[in-house]
């Protein structure tokens, strides 16, 4: 089963998680609050954090919630 990929944006920031669930748990996250500059630089740089967790978990594909 592959994990669901929550996306949430605000006016501020932009946030990712990965979710398991079939277990009811966040694999990765990755939020803008850990990025400096503007929204689309933020979503940009959390893009490429998530991805990067997802890679480390070892996921190749998630369903886009």
């Amino acid at each position: 089963m592959r994990p669901r990929l929550a996306v949430f944006r605000s006016n501020r920031f932009i946030s990712a998680q990965l979710i398991d669930d079939s277990e009811g748990k966040t694999i990765a996250a990755a939020h803008g609050r850990e990025f400096k500059g503007p929204q689309s630089v933020q979503s940009k740089a959390v893009g490429s954090a998530i991805a990067k967790a997802a890679t480390s978990a070892g996921i190749t594909s998630a369903v886009f919630d």
